[in-house]
């Protein structure tokens, strides 16, 4: 009966030990794998912590662009409120140089018409001269 309870113990103990080893096994592959996942996770904290200064560079660069953007959005404004300034400026110019042409021509023909005038009063006047001049000599011929 020893000798049964002895086998029964050094079975159980067998298969204790075989447990034992196959726990232990379990449980180096177990904390290998924990060593794996903390130096994965450490690695993709780092990577996030890259990827997060990376994002907040890129926001900077973003509003900086944003704000050149609204600059250059201002300066069409008002360049294209220049713009209908110069063409009212322009317009109204164009108005005044019609207006002095109109003006110029009329005086222009006025004055060709008074030239024209003086012409004719100048040639009336030497026609009545050379009348004057013929009555004269008549009248001394007389």
């Amino acid at each position: 009966m020893l000798k049964a309870e002895n086998e029964r113990l050094l079975r159980e103990n067998r298969s204790l030990e075989e447990n034992l080893t196959s726990q232990r096994l379990a449980a180096t592959r177990a904390d290998q794998t924990a060593k794996t996942n903390i130096a994965l996770v450490a690695k993709r904290e780092a990577q996030m912590k890259t990827v997060s200064q990376e994002l907040l560079k890129a926001n900077e660069i973003i509003g900086k662009f944003q704000d050149q953007v609204r600059d250059e959005h201002q300066k069409v404004k008002l360049g294209a409120q220049v713009i209908n300034e110069l063409e009212k400026v322009v317009g109204a110019k164009e108005t005044e140089l019609e207006s002095a042409r109109q003006e110029l021509k009329a005086a222009t023909e006025a004055s060709a018409d008074t030239a024209a005038k003086t012409e004719e009063a100048n040639a009336e006047a030497e026609r009545l001269r050379s009348e004057i001049g013929d009555l004269e000599k008549k009248v001394r011929s007389s």
